[in-house]
């Protein structure tokens, strides 16, 4: 779907509300990580529709190693047998972990032969994951001022257009610049505006449910030599309760809440958007910035922060060529109005 018609769409469906500002995306190897489902064809393995149509939206890289890795696959019966999906994940330098994705056990002559396709595969089954070479990679992502790496794992949420990823970060960057004091961030994932972010702010505390992710954002801060973020594995809900000393956790205690001075809290929930919960406990914060990758429950959370006015909003065109489309407000608490 064309960027146009989607914009339009969103503004049909909220009359009201104006988006100021509206990025577009390359539409071609725009995807850094993509699945691709398989099937026979004539004892062939080969693409699926869907996956030969999305395959045009993956990186360069991804499209100049399909052709020859189906081949090799389907001289190989090792490789080919009960295998259902290919998976890739990969970065602006090119590096790149191909997963192969089955529904047989995985042995000794699967490892042999799969070692022939290069550094990074890995073979995933049921209750089965086998890693060989590496199975993330180190992005680089490009700021106005500076350059930031991030370790990307396969498997685990990132934002799979790099570019538009990196406006992203540049714009809210730009409109936080003089916000004072401390973040919160909530569904922090590896760090991936926390760590951009940690400059506009005194200290930042970014939170992120999976265990896994948690582990990528404090391998990042170090990666990055950030020193004012602290990452804990807690979901949205339970940090809700420990600042308001519903319930004590190790991981953050009545006096680490304490030391902070919050101003601000940054969100990117999943398309079902935020809790009823969260949303009251936002209402604590001076500045919200919310990114959103689905707009109707966007658009249903914001009515419900009545006590705030809109800042500043953005389009961006993360995923060019489909219907889905990313969001990003800025809000102010209206009796913060100067």
């Amino acid at each position: 779907m064309e960027l146009e018609i989607k914009v339009k769409n969103l503004k049909k469906s909220n009359p009201s509300f104006n988006f100021a500002e509206v990025f577009p995306s390359s539409q071609r190897n725009y995807r850094m990580r993509i699945e691709c489902n398989l099937r026979i064809n004539k004892n062939v393995l080969e693409l699926d529709e869907f996956a030969k149509t999305n395959l045009g939206r993956a990186n360069k890289k991804i499209n100049d190693i399909v052709p020859g890795l189906l081949i090799i696959i389907n001289k190989n019966e090792i490789l080919k047998h009960k295998l259902f999906r290919i998976d890739f994940l990969c970065n602006q330098l090119n590096s790149v972990v191909i997963g192969l994705v089955y529904h047989k056990k995985l042995n000794e002559e699967w490892i042999e032969e799969a070692s022939i396709l290069g550094e990074n595969i890995i073979g995933l089954s049921k209750k089965q994951k086998i890693v060989i070479g590496k199975d993330y990679v180190i992005e680089r992502i490009n700021l106005r001022d500076r350059s930031l790496n991030y370790k990307y794992t396969y498997g685990l949420f990132s934002q799979p257009n790099t570019l538009i990823n990196q406006v992203m970060i540049q714009w809210i960057l730009d409109h936080t610049k003089d916000f004072k004091d401390d973040l919160l961030e909530l569904y922090c994932g590896c760090g991936n505006f926390s760590i951009a972010l940690a400059n506009n702010f005194r200290k930042v505390l970014a939170s992120e449910i999976v265990k896994k992710s948690i582990k990528d954002a404090i391998y990042n801060i170090e990666l990055n030599n950030v020193k004012n973020i602290d990452f804990v594995r807690m979901s949205s809900d339970e940090i809700e309760k420990a600042f308001n000393y519903e319930r004590i956790f190790n991981r953050l205690s009545p006096q680490k809440i304490k030391s902070y001075n919050f101003s601000t809290v940054l969100v990117d929930p999943p398309r079902m958007g935020l809790t009823s919960k969260v949303k009251i406990f936002l209402r604590n914060f001076e500045n919200i910035i919310y990114v959103s990758c689905n707009p109707s429950t966007l658009f249903r959370d914001l009515n419900e922060l009545k006590d705030y006015y809109l800042y500043k909003s953005a389009i961006f065109d993360q995923f060019p060529g489909t219907t889905h489309i990313e969001c990003c407000v800025i809000l102010k608490k209206k009796k913060f109005i100067k």
